[in-house]
């Protein structure tokens, strides 16, 4: 049974970042205290950004999608999530992540790892 089960938005600066240039948006999932990280392939200006949330009373029509967008992320966590207890997986921050972005686990045996090798 997941005891928490947790979600945030943040922003991730690049290795070559100078100010006034927009930062990427990662998706942070943390289960039971074990994090996942993905990026949401979008970016914002950091002057837009407060705690997690885009931070404008007036938004503009960009701002508008991309929140919009970001609920839809959310949205589609949930019904991962949904879907994992529905087939009775264990939920981990890993498991719910692949299942959200659609990535399988393969069970990986250590012959076939041996005979891929020596072919």
């Amino acid at each position: 049974m997941v005891k928490t089960l947790h979600h945030i938005f943040f922003l991730k600066k690049s290795r070559n970042y100078e100010d006034d240039q927009p930062m990427s948006i990662y998706l942070r999932i943390t289960v039971d205290g074990q994090r996942a990280e993905m990026a949401t392939g979008r970016q914002i200006n950091p002057a837009h950004w407060r705690d997690g949330h885009i931070a404008q009373k007036r938004m503009s029509d960009d701002l508008r999608e991309l929140q919009s967008y970001l609920h839809a992320l959310e949205e589609k966590l949930s019904a991962a999530h949904q879907e994992l207890i529905r087939e009775n997986k264990t939920i981990t921050a890993e498991t719910l992540k692949n299942k959200y972005t659609g990535a399988s686990e393969k069970a990986r045996m250590l012959v076939p790892i041996f005979q891929k090798h020596n072919d």
